[in-house]
Formats: C-alpha cells, structure tokens, sequence
C-alpha cells in the first residue's frame, strides 16, 4: 500500500513538472516573433523628423510674397502724371478763336536819337499788376460790326483829356480799318468773362504808316518835373501809360497801344524800373516821341478811372 503510494505520488510529481515544461514553452512561443525579422520602426519617426518637408512650405511662403514688392513700383504715378498734364493743356483757352492774333515780326530796336527819358517817382501803387490790366493781348478781343468812323457822344466833356490825333506828328484823324470789343476780367477767379457791350466799341484799329513815328498824346495834366504821363507797362510790342503818378491801371486815363516798337532806351528803362520794385517809372512829355509803328495797322483803347471808353467818340478824344 505504501509502495503504491510512492508510486502515485511519483507520477503526479512527474505530471507537474511536464505541465510546468508546457506552460513555459507555450510562454516562450507566445512572446517570441514569428519570423526572425526585428521590428525596426526606429526609421518612421526619423523620416517624419526630417526639417525637409518643414523647411520646403517655408521657403515657399517666403518666395511667395518676395513678389508683393513689384506692386509698389507699378506705373500707375506714370499714367496719372500724363492723365494730368494733357487736359491741363487744352482748357487753357487765353486767346479765343475770335481774337485777332496779335503776330510777332522780327523787330529792329528802335533808337529815336533826339529822346531823352527819366524816371520820375509815383505816389501809390497796385502792383503787382495782373497781365490783363497792364496790355490787351492778355484780357482778349473779338471783332465787332460797328461804325468805322467817329461818333459824336451826349454828355460833358473834359477839356484836358487826352487827345488822340496829336499821337500823330501830322497831328491827324485816321481811318479806322476796325473795331472790337474787350473781355472784362474776373479779378476774383483771375480769368476772362465776358465781353463787354456797353460801350459799343471799346478798341480800334487805325490805318498808319509802317514804321511812323508815336508820340504822347497831349492833355492838361502836369504830374510835375515837366512830365505829363507815366508808364505803365512796355514790351517790344506794346505800351501803356497813365495820366497820373498812379501805378494803378484804374486811376485816371489810361491809354492802350498794341502794334508798336518802343524805343529802345526807353523800354530798357521801363524794364529796369520794373525790376527794382516800381518806386519810379518811366516819365513822358507831351508831345514826345516814344515809338514806332511796327506795321500799318495799330491798336487803341482808352480807360477813364477803370472804365472802357469808346475810342470814336469825337468831343472826348479827336477834339481839335
């Protein structure tokens, strides 16, 4: 019985121990690999580490808007300056259509030997003066149908207003070959308005010889130092004086000359003065001569205190 035992228990023992042997070898093949490859998944993170695919949309990025730049400089500040400076242009409309052009010859420096000019000082002053007050071809004209001839006016008349055939050595009353009508001149805008209609007539055109000789109309005023005019403006084309030491173009009588070529020591003078500041002005007497003729054909307005006036009216300028 004992021996039977021993035997049973034996057995058992080998039992266990086989079953040990089982579960340890089921164990080992349970936690082994399959096959002998080694799991290296050590690569994936490394290629997904990479700064490559990182740094690549960057540099994108950057190259993408390196071309904002351009747009700065594109020629849109060309296109406006051209825009700008054509209409600029064109409604520039100084001297219309109707104007007679004023022409330009050549002009040979005239040099009356026998004259003698100074400057004489003046009591006020409105300068600077805008160019359409100081000479014609600046305010603008047009040609109108009136009477060539002169007028005969009602009203009174000043005795010691200018009188316009002693212009003339031959002391004459020309043919006016025209007449026109002067625009008035807007000072608040600086620009030309409309023409004037009242008077009728506000410049002439007289027939005269070419190259004769001009000399200051006469009147009753004295300004003193035997000067009897001042003047006003002069360019190789065109004078203007006023009976007055105003250097104002609306004070007293102011007379217009388109056509003209101004002595040439005078007009030096002229410009002189001018330069130094308009304190003193070119004087004239009556009687002397300050031009010639430049062609057969000169221009004439006259002003009383700002005023247009017609240039035919017989009782206030052609008296004799």
């Amino acid at each position: 019985m004992t021996r039977c035992n021993l035997t049973t228990k034996t057995q058992r023992h080998k039992a266990f121990i086989f079953l040990c042997l089982c579960v340890f070898v089921v164990f080992i093949s349970a936690c082994a690999p399959s096959t002998p490859v080694p799991n290296t998944p050590t690569p994936l993170p490394t290629k997904f580490a990479l700064a490559a695919l990182t740094d690549t949309p960057i540099a994108t990025r950057t190259l993408t808007f390196t071309p904002t730049l351009p747009p700065t400089t594109t020629p849109t500040l060309t296109r406006t300056r051209t825009r700008t400076l054509t209409p600029t242009v064109k409604p520039n409309t100084s001297t219309p259509s109707k104007t007679p052009t004023i022409s330009k010859p050549t002009i040979t420096p005239v040099i009356l030997g026998d004259e003698e000019y100074g400057v004489t000082g003046i009591i006020s002053s409105s300068a600077p003066h805008p160019a359409a007050e100081m000479n014609l071809s600046a305010r603008g004209f047009v040609t109108t149908t009136a009477q060539l001839s002169l007028i005969d006016l009602d009203g009174p008349t000043d005795s010691v207003a200018p009188r316009l055939h002693t212009l003339f050595s031959d002391r004459r009353v020309p043919n006016f070959s025209a007449v026109y009508q002067l625009y008035r001149w807007d000072e608040i805008c600086g620009c030309r308005g409309t023409v004037m209609t009242t008077p009728e007539v506000t410049m002439t055109s007289m027939a005269v010889n070419a190259s004769e000789m001009l000399r200051l109309p006469e009147s009753g005023y004295n300004l003193g130092e035997e000067y009897n005019a001042i003047v006003l403006y002069a360019d190789s084309e065109r004078i203007t004086f006023a009976y007055t030491r105003d250097d104002n173009p609306v004070r007293g009588y102011v007379i217009y000359l388109e056509g003209v070529a101004v002595e040439a020591n005078l007009l030096a003078l002229y410009q002189q003065a001018n330069r130094l500041g308009r304190g003193e002005l070119p004087g004239l007497r009556n009687g002397q001569a300050f031009a010639r003729t430049l062609n057969t054909e000169l221009k004439l307005a006259i002003r009383d205190a700002g005023g247009f006036m017609d240039p035919r009216s017989k009782k206030d300028w052609w008296r004799k």
